[in-house]
């Protein structure tokens, strides 16, 4: 399964620029978006070797870490306290100050949980939250985090950053309902935030950008239900357009090539803002929400996608089903160029693992990932 570079062959590094820069590679890159834990386990039961990793075994493009992780969170975090347990659930305060009620049902491969309150409800909760946002506080990087640097330099591979957008970091403190209601009855607060949190992103970064340029980088922001976003684009253009405009200059301008805008849901209603502010990467595009990848890359011809191929078809559906499924999205915007073909989240339980293989297969026809991707199968 190691995959040796001959003549001819492409690097991980190098198909995933091209890629992203609408170059229309002869191997495009490939690497599944997620695979969740319940997700491998079932895979195990249905024949998956345990001692290889899953993604040498699929042939997925590599990622480069070196070990280099960047901490966003508060430093230090608040306690996390157990305040409640029964044999059904457990109720904490965690890292962000916010109390969580944790259902002890794990089958599913996600935290069944409830938030019953947050840190912050007024200037005074915030001022205590800044003490523990100092940008530049060395727990942020890795010990050793320069001698890194070098081995990022030398990469073969696509080295990325991702971290939390501006309303998913004030919600961590706010709550959403509690977020939601500021907007209107605290904007001096709500403004006051995510500029705190925005400035406190780019002084973060600050040190590694100064070092060595990266390829991409990945904003969470989950802000959108099936029906649209959590908050039009009258609001986002007052309270998060600015910012993301601040953030997307200082990224580009320290050689980022792709800022990608990440949010379950359908959040197309606010594509024109971001795109106008400088983000021009868009994942993972769920289908279950109504978004079809096709018609949003028609729209946004310079838009890079990641995602959008439905979960649900690999899951409840037949080969034909997911032939089907691949075939009316994936060779169109592989013509369309800057689409990294991927399920539209992480891959659930429910999928088998002989529609997932079979999923790869006709990928890989289709000029998808390296030239190992599922050769074996």
């Amino acid at each position: 399964m190691i995959t040796v570079r001959g003549p001819g062959m492409s690097t991980p590094l190098e198909r995933f620029l091209n890629t992203v820069s609408f170059k229309r590679p002869r191997r495009v890159f490939f690497r599944e978006f997620s695979l969740r834990k319940a997700t491998l386990e079932k895979w195990y039961e249905q024949g998956l070797p345990r001692d290889i990793h899953p993604d040498e075994f699929f042939g997925f493009d590599r990622y480069w870490s070196c070990g280099f992780h960047v901490d966003f969170g508060p430093i230090p975090p608040y306690e996390t306290v157990v305040l409640e347990e029964t044999d059904r659930y457990v109720i904490v305060r965690d890292k962000f100050g916010a109390t969580v009620k944790y259902f002890k049902v794990h089958d599913t491969g996600f935290d069944t949980r409830q938030w019953l309150d947050f840190k912050v409800k007024d200037r005074k909760d915030f001022e205590d939250v800044k003490k523990r946002f100092n940008p530049h506080s060395p727990k942020r990087y890795p010990p050793y985090w320069r001698a890194l640097v070098r081995c990022i330099e030398i990469r073969d591979a696509p080295f990325g950053v991702s971290f939390p957008g501006q309303f998913w970091w004030t919600r961590d403190f706010m709550g959403l309902h509690g977020l939601l209601r500021a907007f209107y009855k605290q904007p001096d607060l709500v403004h006051e935030m995510m500029d705190f949190y925005t400035e406190f992103v780019i002084e973060t970064l600050h040190p590694l950008l100064d070092e060595v340029s990266i390829d991409f980088v990945v904003i969470n922001e989950d802000m959108a239900y099936k029906s649209g976003p959590m908050i039009g684009p009258s609001l986002f253009k007052e309270f998060m357009y600015e910012n993301y405009k601040t953030l997307a200059k200082f990224l580009k301008e320290h050689g980022v090539k792709v800022v990608f805008w990440d949010s379950d849901g359908n959040p197309e209603p606010l594509l024109p803002l971001l795109i106008k502010a400088g983000i021009n990467g868009f994942l993972p595009l769920e289908a279950a929400a109504g978004v079809d990848p096709v018609e949003v890359g028609r729209k946004y011809p310079d838009l890079v996608l990641l995602g959008g191929i439905d979960k649900r078809v690999l899951a409840f559906g037949t080969e034909r089903d997911i032939e089907r499924e691949i075939m009316r999205k994936v060779p169109s915007l592989l013509t369309r160029g800057g689409y990294i073909p991927t399920v539209d989240h992480a891959v659930p339980p429910e999928v088998s693992l002989k529609n997932y293989i079979f999923y790869l297969k006709v990928l890989k026809g289709l000029g998808v990932g390296p030239e190992s991707l599922r050769e074996s199968l």
